[in-house]
């Protein structure tokens, strides 16, 4: 829900940040970027989750996996932002817009 929730605004950022050149390149990897964000998160949440994301599995089972999602998940994103967002550098800003 949350990635449709923020597609429009997305499409906006990119329509007004980029020129007619450049929207098809970004476009293709922002898409590509929140797809491989999704399905590494499906994952993530399985093998985290373990056993209670299977039918029928105890109540006992969904705490456990829920704590275990609360215990690895901030230090993993805390650190995918560390180490890859600072490498990236502040954005260049273009003076013509």
């Amino acid at each position: 829900m949350a990635i449709a929730a923020g597609g429009t605004a997305l499409l906006a950022l990119i329509a007004d940040r980029t020129t007619e050149e450049e929207r098809p390149k970004v476009l293709s990897v922002v898409w590509g970027m929140r797809l491989l964000g999704v399905l590494f998160g499906s994952v993530l949440v399985n093998r985290v989750f373990g056993d209670a994301c299977t039918t029928g599995a105890s109540t006992l089972a969904l705490l456990a996996g829920l704590e275990r999602l609360t215990v690895v998940t901030p230090p993993l994103l805390l650190g995918l932002r560390g180490g890859v967002c600072s490498g990236c550098g502040a954005p260049q800003y273009r003076s013509d817009r």
